[in-house]
């Protein structure tokens, strides 16, 4: 089946969707077709209100943390949308399917745990993870503690950063960007994330121990 995407139900949608908001025919803008499209991969059927908006960008950026998955937009470039547009576009609609928020988390639950069984069945044949190929590479590589403030620390080992709060990883940061925590622990810890850390959205802990652990596990770290 494929895609129709139904942009009518935009207040202003002429404007909002289409190259030439004056011409007779409808090519829809390159900012519309890359939200048509990612409509597939967040499991979604449009843009009712504003809860909406905000369940799309909260999934979007799910995949980014999870695989790597960057929406793309204008002219190809891989760039996240911002909420101010993606305002613009409430009342669009399309014909995928739709998963509820937890069908949808349960999804990426499924996905990554077969990602961490594959991980195991490649060591188990021998094949070397990606940061055994990359310690070979480099005997000298080494790990780096670098403390930030008193109890407050990074790991750097690679391209992989590991942030604890005490004893207590609170945060990543890899070649898929960042990955913080919501706090679940003390007053202090949650000082250490909401002051010394990027002000990016906060994953529910528990969907955050199930991204860190194949993260962990890409990087040969996980026993």
């Amino acid at each position: 089946m494929s895609l129709d995407v139904n942009y009518e139900g935009i207040t202003d949608w002429r404007n909002v969707c289409l190259n030439e908001p004056n011409e007779k025919h409808t090519t829809p803008n390159d900012l519309t077709i890359a939200i048509g499209y990612a409509f597939m991969s967040v499991d979604m059927d449009g843009l009712k209100d504003e809860a909406a908006v905000d369940e799309f960008m909260w999934r979007a950026r799910i995949l980014h943390a999870t695989d790597g998955a960057r929406l793309i937009h204008r002219s190809g470039v891989p760039d996240d949308f911002t909420r101010e547009e993606l305002l613009r576009y409430i009342g669009i609609s399309c014909n995928v399917s739709p998963m509820t928020h937890a069908k949808f988390l349960a999804k990426v639950r499924r996905l990554h745990v077969a990602e961490i069984q594959r991980a195991k069945q490649q060591r188990a044949t021998g094949k070397p993870t990606t940061f055994e190929r990359e310690k070979k590479a480099d005997p000298l590589r080494s790990i780096v503690l670098r403390p930030l403030v008193p109890n407050f620390t990074c790991v750097e080992i690679g391209e992989l950063d590991m942030y604890f709060s005490y004893t207590t990883l609170v945060a990543i940061r890899s070649k898929h960007g960042w990955l913080i925590s919501e706090n679940v622990w003390s007053k202090t810890t949650g000082s250490h994330i909401n002051k010394y850390l990027p002000n990016h959205d906060r994953v529910k802990h528990n969907v955050w121990e199930q991204i860190v652990a194949v993260v962990l596990e890409e990087h040969g770290l996980m026993p």
